[in-house]
């Protein structure tokens, strides 16, 4: 040893001699072990040069690895930080160290201390001669030229590979709770060596330096999308501008590591944020070069431009905000091209779903800079991407009228829906016609892919004599069940509320004649408990003055007259099964009123006999309707909105469900009794208590489509209450609220606990909705 001018030509010495393969391999690991756990720092260095000239076993044996780790990571790792500052030999030694323990994330913790000088020998790397070679270079533990006369050589791009992979594993080993505390600082300063003025940056022009370091990014970005991570984790200045600068290397052109940078910089735009200011300055040149890499970079293309579109509108962060048209027309023209290919099946699914996403967002972008386009002048440019436009959605709705009927529809379906639905939004008249066409392929969706075209569907004619009105009614169903997914699940819901209100109080509408789909089973009502009796008749039920005169006037939808008319009956199901379902939402409160709302709409044209036909009908009738009832007393806590549409059916429901009447009576006296201070006794007459732009406007308000039927109802209302007070009833009806409201309160917390027992096993219905047809692609939102 001593005449040996380091331990590492010993340990080649070894190998060239055939020492190691005259010896047992295990026996001569054990011995590589114990010379790693001597006291001496030449003893130490010895035996883990001579560990490491056995990675199988290593790879393979967690003790002997367990063994190698207690031997270098004693005393915070003191021995492996003084190899890291000496020789580049010696550092060699620790980088191999580094590469072959970093197998689980223990020894990522013990070993992260070391991370940071890592990087520190990087930076010693000159600009070597034969970085065009590097591909070739050996990353071997000792890392010499092969002969052993390279190991006292400088660090050059075969150790840099090497550190980059070693980084890289750290990270993913610490993941997101500990990587943005140790590995990510050190990952982002290797990262600012190569970056635009790093003392690195020409090695960026060979390929297989870019694309490890690019993976590395890749990583830091992986972690920072965790909960709990730093938000600008992997979005650095360094980060930011070496991703941008690989972007524009010719000499990465057309390979995986120039589609791998482009699809981190469509990546950085998705995560900045609206309120940040970042603005790549060469975005327009970045594009440039993935139009020109061909086929390789085609997906990644697609991708940047829908996150550059989307992010920074139709002028790509340019300074002024003008539209670049003359970068947009290649790009539209790729991304309608890529859409036909992929519709025709001649691309894959991952390069269609890039091309929806990227029209779905030039779509938004066109509709939000309408108004700036027509006043920049450039009418024959903006006619040629309308026409590209065009293309793509006529596309969709001729691939949609020619799918099968037959089968589960393909996942592409999907991606399809969101990009008619944003075309839909932004002029829902040029394709009214194919749209309506092709919500019968639609409507084979899922509930949470049908969602995106809720609004669409509200803005069509008749939209409740279409198969989407079995869609509306699914989604409000399952919006407060986590496992049907549905994205933005609270606002999904009151749009079916809103819709299926609206529908249901229009007097030129007649649902029992509608399309309605059967209501699933599983939400009905299954134990004793549930199929109550109706307590909701009061003392004074029968004789309550109902002013017919006044309601003869009111504009409504007709009430059938057969009680066990299919339609009829499946309305007054699926009211049932929306009010024990429930309304997602944060204020329990005002989602019952929207609920009460919603279910009580469903019954303005069911005749009360129909609610005693079906089981449990009767007593989600009445809770229904006290939902209602108590909505139009509770002033500015309810939304504006939903006390219109409150009033509305109290208006026309009031002669129809004499329940309806009995809770307003109720809900009107305790309002009397609260307001004159007297307890339980009668006080002045009631008043409804609208809240704040909830009033309807004058009759001659022409904006006001509802204000005249809405006027009407609220005479109604307020006669029916005037009546009361004149009749002085209501302070036997206050009496009976207080009862009636204890008796609801035990009723609703019974519900709860068997929502709660039913929570504890998998939604049935949840999983027909979910697994009848394929789930979207990944990346669709």
């Amino acid at each position: 040893h001593s005449s040996l001018a380091s331990p590492s030509d010993f340990a080649f010495a070894c190998w060239r001699g055939g020492a190691m393969g005259q010896t047992d391999a295990a026996k001569a690991l054990e011995g590589a072990l114990g010379l790693a756990l001597g006291g001496k720092d030449d003893e130490r260095v010895l035996g883990v040069t001579l560990a490491l000239h056995h990675p199988a076993a290593l790879a393979s044996d967690p003790e002997a690895r367990a063994k190698l780790l207690e031997a270098i990571a004693a005393d915070d790792c003191a021995f492996l930080l003084r190899l890291l500052q000496s020789s580049p030999a010696l550092q060699r030694l620790a980088l191999a160290l580094l590469a072959v323990l970093l197998a689980n994330s223990r020894a990522a913790r013990r070993l992260a201390i070391c991370l940071a000088p890592l990087v520190a020998c990087c930076a010693e790397i000159k600009q070597a001669d034969d970085t065009a070679n590097v591909a070739d270079a050996g990353v071997a533990g000792c890392g010499d030229g092969g002969d052993g006369s390279g190991a006292d050589a400088p660090w050059g791009a075969a150790e840099l590979l090497q550190a980059l992979q070693v980084l890289r594993q750290a990270l993913h080993l610490l993941g997101p709770g500990e990587a943005p505390a140790s590995a990510a600082p050190a990952a982002e300063a290797l990262i600012a060596l190569l970056a635009p003025g790093g003392r690195l940056e020409p090695m960026v022009c060979v390929a297989s330096v870019a694309e490890p370091a690019l993976a590395l990014v890749q990583e830091l970005l992986a972690v920072a999308s965790h909960d709990g991570a730093a938000p600008t984790l992997g979005q650095g200045l360094a980060s930011r501008s070496f991703v941008l600068a690989a972007c524009l290397k010719s000499e990465l052109r057309g390979t995986e590591a120039h589609a791998l940078a482009l699809g981190l910089l469509a990546e950085l735009l998705q995560g900045c944020g609206e309120e940040s200011a970042w603005r790549p300055v060469h975005l327009d040149e970045a594009l440039s070069e993935a139009l020109a890499g061909g086929r390789a970079t085609r997906q990644a293309a697609l991708h940047l431009a829908g996150a550059a579109v989307s992010r920074l509108g139709l002028s790509f962060g340019k300074p002024g905000g003008a539209a670049l048209l003359g970068r947009l027309r290649p790009l539209l023209s790729l991304m309608a091209g890529e859409l036909r290919l992929g519709l025709e099946g001649h691309a894959g699914r991952d390069t269609t779903c890039a091309a929806c996403a990227a029209l779905e967002a030039t779509i938004v972008a066109f509709g939000q800079e309408s108004a700036a386009l027509e006043e920049s002048g450039n009418l024959e440019e903006v006619s040629d991407c309308l026409r590209q436009l065009h293309r793509a959605v006529g596309d969709v709705h001729d691939w949609c009228a020619d799918l099968p009927e037959e089968g589960k529809p393909p996942m592409e379906l999907a991606l399809l829906a969101r990009v008619a639905a944003a075309w839909q939004l932004e002029d829902p008249r040029r394709f009214e016609t194919e749209f309506s066409r092709s919500l019968k392929a639609f409507c084979r969706l899922r509930p949470a892919e049908f969602a995106v075209l809720l609004p669409c569907v509200h803005e069509l004619h008749d939209w409740h004599l279409t198969p989407a009105l079995g869609q509306v009614l699914q989604i409000a169903l399952v919006a407060q069940d986590e496992e049907a997914r549905v994205p933005s699940a609270a606002e999904a819901w009151r749009q079916c509320a809103l819709m299926l209100a609206e529908v249901s109080l229009d007097a030129a509408a007649y649902l029992p004649e509608a399309p309605l789909p059967e209501v699933p089973p599983q939400y009905l009502p299954t134990c004793a408990d549930d199929i109550a009796s109706s307590s909701a008749d009061g003392p004074l039920a029968v004789g309550l003055p109902l002013p017919q005169a006044t309601l003869a006037q009111v504009p409504r939808p007709p009430q059938a007259a057969d009680a066990e008319h299919p339609g009829v009956v499946r309305l007054c199901t699926w009211s049932l099964a929306l009010w024990n379902a429930d309304a997602p939402g944060p204020d329990a409160q005002a989602s019952r009123w929207e609920l009460g709302v919603l279910c009580g709409a469903l019954l303005v044209s069911v005749p009360p006999a129909t609610l005693a036909l079906v089981p449990g009908a009767a007593a989600a009738g009445c809770a229904t309707w006290e939902a209602v009832a108590d909505a139009l007393f509770a002033g500015k806590a309810v939304d504006a909105s939903t006390w219109r549409l409150a009033l509305r059916l109290a208006g026309f429901a009031l002669d129809r469900h004499r329940e309806l009447a009995a809770a307003l009576a109720a809900r009107a006296a305790l309002a009397a009794a609260a307001a004159s201070g007297s307890g339980s006794r009668a006080g002045a007459a009631p008043k409804l208590q609208p809240p704040p732009g909830g009033e309807p406007a004058g009759d001659d308000d022409e904006d006001d489509e509802w204000a005249v039927v809405d006027a009407s109802s609220r005479r109604v209302v307020e006669d029916f209450l005037q009546g009361l007070h004149r009749g002085g009833s209501l302070e036997g009806w206050a009496k009976y609220a207080v009862a009636a409201a204890k008796q609801r309160k035990d009723e609703n917390a019974a519900k709860q606990q068997r929502k709660r027992e039913q929570t504890k096993q998998p939604s049935a219905v949840v999983e027909v909705l979910t697994t009848e047809q394929p789930p979207c692609l990944d990346g669709m939102d």
